[in-house]
């Protein structure tokens, strides 16, 4: 019998998808699903739910993000690029992020996982914060904190456009993807149809 990780990695292989991509992610059922799965994570709860699949994905770790659902059901490792933010010139900002699909004919939905961890921090680890999917009319973000955005694109269907925040200390960030990507930095953002990551 096929474990609920392989149910849902298995059909997203098949459809070369982000497995978060296949879920109703703008459902108060997920919505409230997610709330429950976070609280289960911070405690370190072993119960499975609906939702524990994609632990995988949202485990802090230095190693993020875990090869073996990439390479296991993709064939293929992650594609991840990284940013700085020094803390030098640019304080409590905005920096808009642009994500431009390399493959000559994209996926749809196109997803972006994004995580970071401060600068100097002995433990190394990357901690996710969200993910950004990129539909061909819209742009949907699901945040760590709960939060959700949606927003019509207006601009290429091949970029997505997000903004995420530059605070007081430095940090370094990562995103993944399954699928190649151009990644440009902004600071400060000038970004239109952005979704944000909010402080």
């Amino acid at each position: 019998m096929p474990s609920k990780s392989d149910a849902l990695f298995g059909l997203a292989g098949t459809l070369d998808v982000d497995p978060v991509s296949v879920l109703d992610l703008q459902s108060d059922r997920f919505a409230e699903l997610f709330a429950k799965e976070r609280r289960l994570l911070q405690i370190e709860e072993a119960y499975h739910s609906p939702l524990s699949p994609l632990r995988a994905l949202y485990f802090a770790s230095p190693l993020w993000p875990h090869d073996e659902v990439a390479t296991g059901y993709y064939g293929r490792p992650w594609l991840v690029k990284e940013f700085e933010h020094e803390a030098k010139e640019h304080l409590n900002v905005y920096a808009a992020v642009y994500l431009e699909s390399l493959t000559a004919d994209p996926p749809y939905p196109r997803t972006y996982h994004f995580a970071y961890r401060r600068a100097g921090d002995a433990s190394r680890m990357w901690r996710p914060y969200g993910a950004v999917i990129g539909f061909k009319n819209e742009v949907l973000l699901f945040s760590e904190s709960g939060d959700r955005q949606e927003v019509q694109t207006g601009g290429s269907p091949m970029t997505v456009t997000v903004e995420t925040y530059f605070g007081e200390g430095p940090a370094e960030f990562r995103i993944a993807s399954l699928h190649d990507f151009r990644l440009t930095l902004e600071v400060l953002s000038k970004g239109k149809s952005a979704v944000r990551f909010w402080a």
